[in-house]
């Protein structure tokens, strides 16, 4: 029989140990700390633990991702249905006392989605819904469908600490000369802290592809990585720090997206081109517009006169090819040819661009405008077959050069 001591002595108990330690033993969603780094999935199509380092959202949280919720509303277009499979991979660590994260953003298509938009010429609200499999005749759309990527997301991760190993716990006490309980004297420790990962450090990739990116550190250091403001009293960060290297795991309470962008003028594109070459409206492809006027320009004569308008008997296609020449990504830039503005050049780590572009006779004109810093320091080489290079460029700035074509 358990007498009203007895109770009350568990209860003291029970109080005791949760002061203790800021994390429960029993928590679901841990990710367990290998080898220096908390490397997990945070999965919002599953709930709950799922064991493995794999984390599902809590009971009740929100899956932006579901058929029923709507992707993206901008400019009068709205989406959904799109996604189905959603993860958000995360591997963090310390390095050199400061702290670095690798997160990544995969998503796999449902092979499906659901595009509104207003028709221009009629004014009315349309609703399409648009099938992978029912665009196999169509090899362009296909093409275009298995092309879609997310422009922009945002995202934060809650968490808190895990718990201590016994011999942790008592050389933890010992160093800060504790007579109370970690959670008694050090309550801030039983805080949730929360992780912001923003679109300025995240690549997307379409569907089924893991997006290649490098690790890297917040500016604002630990405060900005756990959230905390950033005149936060830096004797309560050490200890935290502290803490964070000893424990075994981090809790993770909840993950959501706070923003997201996708390409919704391209899925209305899409939908309005199928429903022609359904109806058999279909226009004219651009590789069908550029083969005929390729096809017209072979027939012209060339003009041999002297004068300023032999010019353009000059005029050539050249391959201009923009690599890579490191492990680290580059900064973005716009190719510019003789004031014409050609296109991006926007490479991932170990990407290459690829432009044709007409360069006249005599001296032309080449600029690679810095578009978006990403932060570690560009390194490049540019080759236009037949005409320069390759060379190498380097640093976050404008590049300029010229070609003189003979």
């Amino acid at each position: 029989m358990v007498t009203h001591r007895t109770y009350n002595r568990l209860i003291l108990f029970l109080c005791c140990l949760s002061a203790a330690y800021p994390l429960s033993l029993h928590a679901k969603g841990n990710i367990h700390k290998n080898k220096s780094h908390y490397a997990g999935r945070l999965e919002f199509f599953q709930r709950g633990d799922l064991g493995g380092n794999r984390v599902g959202l809590p009971p009740g949280a929100h899956n932006p991702f579901t058929p029923e919720a709507w992707l993206d509303e901008r400019n009068g277009i709205s989406a959904r249905g799109l996604v189905g499979e959603a993860t958000l991979m995360i591997d963090w660590w310390s390095l050199l006392g400061d702290p670095v994260s690798y997160d990544r953003f995969f998503w796999k298509t449902s092979g499906w989605y659901e595009v509104r938009y207003t028709e221009k010429k009629t004014g009315q609200a349309v609703t399409k819904i648009i099938s992978r499999d029912k665009l196999a005749p169509y090899p362009d759309l296909l093409k275009r469908f298995d092309a879609i990527a997310p422009h922009a997301m945002d995202f934060e991760v809650d968490f808190t600490l895990g718990s201590l190993s016994d011999k942790d716990y008592r050389e933890f006490r010992k160093k800060y000369s504790l007579f109370e309980t970690i959670g008694v004297s050090m309550p801030y420790l039983n805080s949730t802290f929360t992780h912001k990962i923003g679109n300025v450090s995240l690549l997307f990739d379409r569907s089924g592809k893991v997006p290649y990116q490098a690790p890297e550190s917040p500016v604002g250091g630990w405060t900005e990585f756990l959230g905390l403001p950033k005149n936060y009293d830096k004797e309560k960060l050490g200890m935290i720090f502290t803490y964070l290297k000893l424990a075994g795991s981090l809790h993770i309470k909840s993950f959501r997206v706070t923003r997201m962008e996708w390409p919704l003028g391209e899925l209305q594109s899409i939908a309005e081109r199928f429903d022609k070459y359904e109806r058999e409206e279909d226009e004219e492809s651009f590789t069908d517009a550029l083969k005929n006027i390729e096809e017209q320009a072979s027939k012209v004569e060339e003009y041999k006169e002297k004068d300023y308008w032999s010019e353009t008997s000059s005029l050539n296609r050249y391959p201009f090819y923009i690599i890579d020449a490191n492990s680290v990504q580059d900064d973005y830039y716009d190719l510019i040819v003789n004031g014409v503005n050609i296109g991006p050049v926007n490479n991932r780590t170990g990407g290459k661009t690829t432009y044709y572009c007409v360069l006249k006779r005599g001296q032309n004109n080449i600029k690679l405008a810095l578009t978006k810093l990403m932060g570690k320091n560009s390194r490049f080489t540019v080759e236009i077959d037949g005409a320069f290079g390759p060379r190498e460029f380097s640093g976050s700035n404008d590049h300029n050069f010229t070609v003189d074509i003979k």
